[in-house]
């Protein structure tokens, strides 16, 4: 079940660790494409995120994912790995909801994940 976290203390239980794991909003899920946003809590920009390519890879499923920044930026500081990132998460705990292993493509900004996923606990509690 997909569920929106917003932007107030009744719309999100993450609230009151004032960074970046409240803001998300579905905006449409339909055929193998999902679409979210994400407000940042600080400038209040609105980030689209996607996801799409779902396929079954014997018990694992892998989906492509993509946040863009509104408005376009040259430096996000990770913003929009951390937008995909949180949602894997409860809130700033350093641990995964899921099993996931991350390819990064075309994503030029993250955090260095190749000996775990330290760094992008540190960098996504504030991003």
């Amino acid at each position: 079940m997909v569920q929106s976290r917003g932007n107030t203390s009744s719309t999100c239980v993450y609230w009151s660790q004032a960074n970046e794991f409240c803001g998300y909003a579905v905006v449409s899920t339909e055929n193998g494409f999902d679409h979210f946003t994400h407000t940042t809590p600080v400038h209040h920009y609105t980030d689209d995120i996607e996801f799409f390519d779902f396929t079954q890879n014997g018990q694992d499923v892998v989906v492509g994912t993509g946040s863009k920044s509104e408005p376009n930026s040259f430096y996000d500081y990770d913003t929009n790995f951390c937008n995909i990132f949180n949602l894997f998460r409860n809130g700033n705990v350093s641990t995964l909801n899921y099993d996931i292993t991350i390819k990064y493509g075309t994503c030029d900004f993250h955090p260095d994940t190749s000996n775990g996923y330290d760094p992008a606990y540190a960098q996504c509690n504030t991003y």
